[in-house]
């Protein structure tokens, strides 16, 4: 799928400048975060890791998606649920 760096960041809700600091690497992305560019990508999630970060793609991503689910305060944790309702229910 042909998608750019700024329609991706439109996507979910980021400026062009953040999704560019996570291509790069000068900012982490969240493992929620990276399933949907996954999914919006129509690719696998461990396309985006290099060789020597794959070990990590292996790792359940329902215990990533829960780990990250903890850490959020409460507003984040409603907004996080129903964009994921959004996502499931197919890219619009």
């Amino acid at each position: 799928m042909g998608i750019s760096r700024a329609q991706a960041a439109q996507y979910i809700g980021i400026s062009y400048q953040q999704m560019q600091k996570y291509e790069y690497g000068d900012n982490r992305i969240s493992a929620a975060w990276l399933h949907i560019l996954a999914n919006l990508h129509q690719t696998p999630i461990d396309r985006f890791y290099g060789p020597e970060k794959r070990e990590y793609a292996s790792r359940p991503l329902e215990e990533d998606l829960r780990e990250q689910f903890r850490q959020m305060n409460k507003e984040r944790r409603g907004l996080s649920l129903d964009m994921a309702r959004v996502v499931a229910g197919g890219i619009k």
